[in-house]
């Protein structure tokens, strides 16, 4: 997809629509999709609210509410985002308890952030057992920031030499797939 949209005012290759040129145009096709309950436009235009961007008015309210709309209609990235704003008190009153269980919605979708972050979570609250389990589950899944803190268990004697093991394989799969995809030779839509 990248190849087609080099030009940003090229129609879009799926529905061949012109490509938005105003900030109005944006707002009308992001509030049309809104319409039919997209979860994206949703989460789009929460960033849009929270950013002050396409001549909207910063509204960290607002954007929180259209994230956990968008998170209701499945956007794993907009439940991360708002257990990001839970977490920090953005837009909301602080509420770990909130932010942990927008974490695991997103986690559960596959979000390797929220996978981290429900780690730390748990390790803040003493169950470093339950934090390294997060933690392999997101080092499985490629992240490598995840992956030091299973190494740093193993060093530690907290996590047995056969789970780091496994953990290790399962990261190193998911780097090399990940190099696979981003292969020269992949086609491009």
């Amino acid at each position: 997809m990248r190849e087609i949209r080099k030009n940003p005012t090229s129609p879009c290759p799926f529905c061949r629509a012109e490509a938005a040129v105003s900030n109005e145009l944006t707002l009308k096709r992001i509030k049309k999709r809104m319409e039919v309950n997209d979860a994206e436009a949703f989460h789009l235009m929460g960033v849009f609210y929270e950013k002050g961007i396409g001549g909207l008015p910063q509204d960290t309210k607002k954007a929180v509410e259209l994230k956990i709309r968008a998170g209701e209609l499945g956007s794993y990235m907009a439940q991360a985002a708002v257990g990001s704003c839970y977490l920090q008190g953005r837009g909301v009153e602080r509420d770990e308890k909130k932010a942990n269980r927008y974490f695991q919605l997103a986690a559960m979708a596959g979000h390797d952030d929220a996978r981290y972050n429900l780690g730390s979570y748990e390790q803040n609250c003493g169950n470093k057992n339950r934090a390294l389990k997060h933690w392999m589950v997101g080092a499985r899944a490629g992240d490598k920031d995840c992956m030091g803190l299973v190494q740093k268990g193993y060093m530690d004697g907290d996590v047995t030499k056969c789970e780091f093991e496994h953990t290790l394989r399962g990261h190193q799969h998911s780097i090399d797939e990940m190099k696979q995809n981003c292969s020269p030779h992949r086609l491009h839509f």
